[in-house]
């Protein structure tokens, strides 16, 4: 990338050093930059960049972007580009390399299935196209820029998640990606701690379409008549409603499948090869992973949990021969309606005959309670912590039986995961 490529992306307040430079590319960490990239120097809480740009020219770096006065003593081709803010400046970079990128680019955005999803069609298409996606959970304005900067003349696809919990981030992401396919997983009960309710959440996630191409594609949840009416209402081009889901033998929501099938459809992949390559698919890390000691099946759905993903993933335990365990912790972020969102999940776990439930964690427990007032049959148990739990199921746990393990981040669910496998 030039510098005055640089110029033309972002606001620079002035330059020292050199004037005309070329970086192979640009980085925002200093243990991993390498010779000839150009370093942006983040500020946040707990870090600032600034610390370590002398670290940065020591490996090589041929400029960096600032926003504070640093006493450098750099060499004669080395750049130092003041501006206002370093984080903003990351963002124009990357949004100047998607525009010069003429590639397809699907952006994601959703309540519950981002990545799944995200993984899905990027592993259906990975054997046509060469395909950039969002290494690991990065999908919030770092993360999302951190991908484009990765954009190359080899890369033929873009398959972007977006992440949000506050108004405005997805209408930013979506017009730093601009995709020429938009998609929207579902709307449900997620954040609403900082949405306030359901109207807020289609709010947010509908932002995507003023970033979505003209001539693009929307693909949305089209079951929710609400998200289907107001994506025809604001988006001028073709907008397709998936209604019908596909089914595997894998844990996959078949929602999730379906959106994904549609996207990969319009990109020219067969539906044969699509169903013969799914069955080699491996969902990402504690999104319903399954894997069996000793004639138990450990489900662990640990990465997060709202109503609806806490709903599908009871569903998919049903679908398995007593005993069925769900463990389940609380579901974060919920604001207000908190408490009676959690009991009601309970009246899911009771349709679904679950035989025993354990909650942890103090908002969980209204979920037992929900539980026993909806008439279920089977045991309920409260632990206050992951090594009560893990401890409790150790003396429990039978060849045959099922055990689902689910809460929301801030519950590190995984940690009574990780001491079953240890110890069955």
């Amino acid at each position: 990338m030039l510098l005055k490529e640089v110029l033309q992306a972002t606001e620079i307040e002035r330059i020292e050093g050199s004037k005309r430079n070329h970086f192979s590319g640009v980085s925002i960490d200093s243990r991993t930059i390498r010779e000839g990239e150009l370093f942006i120097a983040l500020k946040g809480k707990r870090f600032d960049g600034h610390k370590f740009v002398k670290e940065a020219i020591r490996k090589g770096a041929r400029g960096a972007i600032v926003s504070l006065p640093l006493s450098l003593s750099p060499p004669s081709t080395f750049s130092l580009l003041y501006v206002l803010d370093t984080l903003k400046a990351l963002g124009d970079i990357s949004a100047y390399l998607r525009r010069k990128s003429s590639i397809p680019i699907i952006g994601i955005t959703g309540s519950n299935g981002k990545s799944t999803v995200k993984e899905l069609i990027a592993f259906l298409l990975s054997r046509r196209y060469r395909v950039l996606k969002n290494k690991g959970n990065e999908n919030n304005y770092i993360g999302v820029s951190l991908t484009l900067l990765r954009l190359n003349p080899a890369v033929q696809v873009g398959v972007v998640e977006m992440g949000t919990n506050h108004f405005g981030e997805i209408r930013r992401l979506s017009k730093m990606i601009e995709p020429t396919v938009g998609v929207i997983t579902n709307i449900g009960y997620a954040h609403l701690e900082f949405f306030k309710s359901i109207e807020g959440v289609y709010e947010a996630k509908l932002e995507l379409i003023e970033g979505l191409r003209r001539d693009g594609l929307l693909v949305i949840d089209g079951r929710d008549k609400t998200l289907y009416s107001r994506a025809k209402e604001r988006f001028r081009g073709e907008v397709i409603g998936v209604k019908e889901e596909v089914f595997s033998r894998n844990l996959i929501h078949p929602q999730n499948l379906a959106i994904a099938f549609a996207v990969c459809e319009r990109m020219g992949i067969d539906k044969k090869e699509m169903r013969e390559r799914i069955k080699v698919f491996q969902a990402p890390p504690m999104r319903m992973q399954m894997k069996e000691k000793r004639g138990i099946r450990i489900i662990n759905d640990a990465y997060n949990s709202n109503p609806s993903s806490l709903s599908y993933a009871i569903e998919q335990l049903a679908r398995f021969g007593r005993r069925r365990i769900l463990v389940v912790g609380d579901m974060l972020e919920l604001g207000e309606e908190s408490e009676g969102l959690h009991f009601e999940i309970g009246k899911v776990v009771a349709e679904k005959e679950i035989d025993i439930l354990i909650s942890v964690g103090k908002l969980a427990q209204q979920i037992g309670r929900g539980a026993d007032y909806y008439g279920m049959k089977g045991d309920i148990l409260h632990f206050s912590s992951n090594q009560e739990t893990s401890r409790y199921l150790i003396t429990i746990l039978k060849a045959g039986d099922t055990v689902l393990i689910k809460g929301s981040r801030g519950m590190r669910m995984e940690e009574i995961v990780s001491q079953l496998e240890q110890t069955l």
